[in-house]
């Protein structure tokens, strides 16, 4: 069984620093109880411990959302090329009536700017509405972030550091077991 301990920590401490207050703490804590001598306390980064079981999704999710706006991008290309190629006349009339070549060459990067600009626009709107609507759908509470918090009854949502209790693990030779990143906090 493991209890977790949400905690921040105060600017400028290291997980180090954190992890030797904690374990003078559980020294004070195993001579008083002595029901406590197998437990141990590890020091973890949060976002570790949130992500643990879901990070290779994430890794595949992001490398899909490349691919699609690789896609987006080279159909874009497509389609501005479609585009100027069916303005092949009208950029042969400009040039005729005397446009310099820079001239035209500004105009289109103007409109391809315009273009550019408005849907960078869009696409920053849409990500924000989808953020926002994202975060209504989600569950009220984290159950991981929840489970064994102590204190003032909802975690402190920090990505610094999660300390644990949890039993110690010794190594058939009596040396003892590091637990793994995140799971000593599950």
């Amino acid at each position: 069984m493991t209890s977790g301990v949400f905690g921040r920590m105060k600017p400028g401490v290291t997980a180090a620093q954190a992890a030797e207050e904690l374990n003078t703490i559980q020294a004070r804590l195993r001579a008083a109880h002595p029901e406590l001598q197998r437990w141990g306390v590890t020091v973890v980064p949060l976002q570790s411990v949130i992500v643990e079981y879901i990070r290779l999704a994430l890794l595949v999710l992001f490398c899909a959302v490349v691919f699609v706006l690789l896609i987006a991008c080279t159909n874009v290309a497509n389609l501005l090329l479609a585009r100027a190629v069916g303005r092949r006349r009208e950029v042969a009339v400009r040039a005729a009536m005397g446009a310099s070549r820079w001239r035209l060459v500004r105009q289109f990067l103007t409109e391809s700017m315009v273009m550019g600009v408005a849907a960078g626009a869009l696409g920053t709107l849409l990500a924000y509405w989808g953020r926002v609507a994202a975060r209504g759908r989600g569950p009220r509470n984290h159950s991981r972030a929840r489970r064994g918090c102590r204190g003032l009854g909802s975690p402190v949502h920090d990505r610094r550091a999660c300390a644990c209790l949890q039993p110690r693990r010794v190594s058939p030779h009596g040396n003892p077991v590091r637990a793994g990143s995140g799971a000593a906090c599950a």
